[in-house]
């Protein structure tokens, strides 16, 4: 703004204010003059003065909301660029929805794959060992023809391993029908074989279980094998296997070659509810027999258990 001042000889001067401090003539009386500096403009009031600084214009951060400096660019605490909206050595997210689906499709594939696992591991052969044990529960009461259907049913979805068995139980129940009938099982007559025999002798107890010793002979000219399922206790009606888990049997998977004897043990849980009951020149014996059943070859020996 220009500067207005007088001379000593009350002449009203103007200057401009980059001329102030500078020595000049006035144009009246051809005096010297300095040119005065030019007055301060009239601050504000007090009321003014206090209200501004009360209520200061404040800015904040968009991305961790701290204070920033009126001029500021940068966030002093996040680093954020306020001018790019990037905060330095920070990577941009990745949006939900591309995430999400991976991991859960992830996750889900984990379960289907152990769920999987289980099932062919665990399940599914409970679950056929428990269908065979149940088929196999009427051969042991004594269901020939019941357990020859259930046995049959299995068959063509069993595996390798369980048609095996199969194979071995339906060619025992149809010996069993066809070889031990009428007087056979009724008077108790024995069976016998071209190749094979063997004898049985009471060999005491042990856990709860009776033990039998049998000598088997083999009376063919091929290796004959002997199992520990091939042998069972029998009366009119249900059958006794030998007990599978008994630590005494040694009658477990042996060999016999021709021309030779093996001799074992074998455990039984008791024996049928059923005996046979044999008249004798004395008074009636209670009698079971036990069989040698490997599905080709029949041999039963009657004797007092």
């Amino acid at each position: 703004m220009p500067i207005r001042f007088k001379c000593a000889c009350g002449k009203a001067l103007v200057a401009r204010d980059e001329q102030a401090g500078k020595r000049t003539k006035c144009p009246a009386c051809q005096q010297p003059i300095v040119i005065p500096a030019p007055p301060a403009p009239a601050p504000a009031s007090d009321e003014l003065r206090l209200a501004l600084a009360e209520e200061p214009e404040k800015h904040y951060c968009p991305n961790c909301n701290a204070e920033l400096a009126p001029d500021a660019v940068v966030c002093a605490r996040c680093g954020y660029d306020l001018q790019t909206g990037e905060v330095p050595g920070k990577k941009a997210k990745k949006a939900p929805l591309a995430a999400f689906p991976l991991g859960k499709a992830i996750a889900a594939a984990v379960v289907l794959a152990a769920l999987a696992a289980g099932w062919f591991f665990v399940v599914a052969p409970m679950f056929s060992g428990a269908k065979l044990n149940s088929a196999y529960a009427y051969f042991v009461e004594g269901q020939l023809d019941r357990a020859l259907r259930e046995f049959e049913a299995l068959r063509s979805g069993a595996s390798a391993r369980d048609r095996e068995t199969l194979d071995l139980w339906i060619s025992q129940v149809k010996l069993e029908q066809t070889t031990n009938t009428g007087e056979t099982l009724s008077q108790g007559r024995e069976v016998n074989s071209k190749d094979l025999d063997f004898s049985v002798d009471r060999h005491g107890q042990s856990g709860g279980a009776l033990l039998y010793k049998i000598m088997v002979r083999n009376l063919g000219q091929a290796p004959l094998r002997v199992r520990l399922g091939y042998f069972y206790v029998r009366g009119i009606g249900p059958l006794k296997p030998p007990a599978d888990d008994h630590a005494d049997n040694t009658l477990v998977d042996v060999t016999v070659g021709p021309g030779q004897s093996r001799d074992g043990v074998l455990a039984f849980r008791g024996v049928p509810a059923q005996p046979v009951i044999r008249a004798t020149t004395g008074p009636p014996v209670t009698y079971y027999y036990i069989s040698f059943n490997d599905g080709v070859r029949y041999v039963k020996r009657f004797f007092p258990f």
